[in-house]
């Protein structure tokens, strides 16, 4: 049976970052509070996804540990999300967005935008529903 659909982001964050495994629980406690930050305001830069300084220096501290990696973080949610993926079929909308640059700043890395005298590069935007 499909489990509902979470939109509280406290609940989100425990359901698909609980299970991380650092080795210490204060590790996993301050990841899921970083994943519920992040759901609150995904395009924010972390001083703002936070309320003080203390927190935001806290989280920059977490992703300079070296116990945590990117495969320890997202281990648990890609499982979770795989066990879900077999009970129900899910709908996958996409959104791609340009992201141009002024072509004053030569920035490395950018690929040719628009009439390709711009430079950028494009973001996909992915939805899942089930």
């Amino acid at each position: 049976m499909m489990d509902t659909c979470v939109l509280e982001t406290t609940a989100w964050a425990r359901a698909n970052f609980s299970d991380c495994n650092f080795n210490d629980q204060r590790l996993t406690k301050q990841i899921v509070r970083c994943a519920e930050l992040f759901a609150n305001r995904p395009n924010d830069s972390t001083p703002h996804q936070t309320q003080k300084w203390s927190e935001c220096k806290a989280i920059y501290r977490l992703m300079d540990n070296e116990k945590v990696s990117f495969k320890a973080v997202i281990e648990p949610h890609c499982v979770r999300t795989r066990s879900r993926a077999r009970e129900a079929v899910f709908l996958s909308i996409c959104d791609t967005t340009e992201l141009s640059f002024s072509v004053k700043r030569k920035i490395a890395s950018l690929g040719k935008t628009g009439d390709n005298f711009g430079q950028g590069f494009f973001r996909s935007i992915r939805l899942y529903r089930g």
